[in-house]
């Protein structure tokens, strides 16, 4: 037994330090993942940036523990929508993802871009190899106000497109 402690105490350490480990109410332990989702928790409701040819709307609802569902959309003042995407937030091991679909770009496949920076207020996704955007970074500036940008290069040109959304009351 002396001989194979030192090789068995390694192997505990990790697996001890592999996932925290919680005690429930009724006295059990319960393995606890880190909900990296909950730091743009923040990002949840519905957001409106009025234009003078339309408004934009982008709405998050939580789906799972581990995943956010959302859309976007521009109306044009006469009702007709000229934009529409379908956006996931998605937690996947330790990662975040922001995946949006849209309909008429990308074979109407999803995109995937690899959350780089959560802090306080601000999350930042980036996929380097997507045309364009390359760069998706939210910002919560107050309780009722969300910046969003997009930006990157496009036609070999820095680009990038700003939405100061206000929070929709019900």
């Amino acid at each position: 037994m002396k001989r194979l402690l030192p090789l068995l105490l390694p192997v505990l350490l990790l697996t001890a330090c592999s996932d925290e480990i919680a005690q429930t109410a009724s006295g059990t332990e319960e393995h606890v993942i880190d909900r990296r989702i909950n730091n743009v928790r923040w990002m949840l409701g519905e957001w409106v940036k009025e234009m003078p040819n339309g408004v934009f709307v982008e709405k998050w609802q939580e789906e799972t523990d581990t995943s956010y569902i959302g859309e976007g959309t521009f109306t044009t003042n006469n009702g007709d929508v000229m934009f529409s995407e379908k956006l996931r937030l998605e937690q996947r091991g330790d990662e975040l993802w922001y995946i949006p679909t849209v309909a008429n770009q990308n074979n109407a496949q999803p995109v995937l871009f690899k959350e780089t920076k959560i802090v306080d207020n601000e999350a930042v996704f980036e996929n380097p190899e997507h045309d364009f955007p390359q760069r998706i970074i939210y910002k919560r500036t107050s309780d009722s106000t969300l910046y969003a940008r997009i930006e990157g290069k496009q036609g070999g040109q820095d680009a990038k497109e700003e939405f100061n959304f206000k929070k929709k009351n019900r």
